[in-house]
């Protein structure tokens, strides 16, 4: 589990997962990694798809009203990304939760590529 999320600035993010650091750079929407889907991001893209179901939203929906573009969306929802803060940020206003709520419950399985 992810024990550490430092956000230097929009383009650069520093994580600690299980003991190791990783430096991350993003776009501002999402960050690339060489293994973007770690433990911390299947609970996060679980609960999104939880709290979004309960609330009859689609994700297009979500994206559209959070201003994120459809791509970055499925990108992180389909573990191909890893959300920046200000994504999660931005998603759990409109999903109207807290974005702490979001990142916490059980990681889900993702496809393999």
């Amino acid at each position: 589990m992810v024990s550490r999320v430092l956000l230097f600035c929009k383009q650069y993010v520093l994580i600690c997962i299980q003991n190791t650091w990783e430096l991350a750079i993003g776009d501002g929407c999402h960050v690339a990694r060489s293994n973007p889907v770690g433990p911390l991001e299947r609970v996060l893209i679980g609960k999104i798809r939880e709290v979004a179901e309960a609330k009859g939203m689609p994700m297009s929906h979500v994206s559209a009203r959070a201003g994120i573009s459809r791509s970055s969306m499925w990108e992180v929802m389909n573990g191909r990304a890893s959300p920046t803060l200000d994504w999660v940020q931005r998603v759990a206003e409109v999903l109207d939760v807290d974005p702490l709520e979001l990142l916490q419950g059980k990681p889900v399985r993702l496809p393999k590529r």
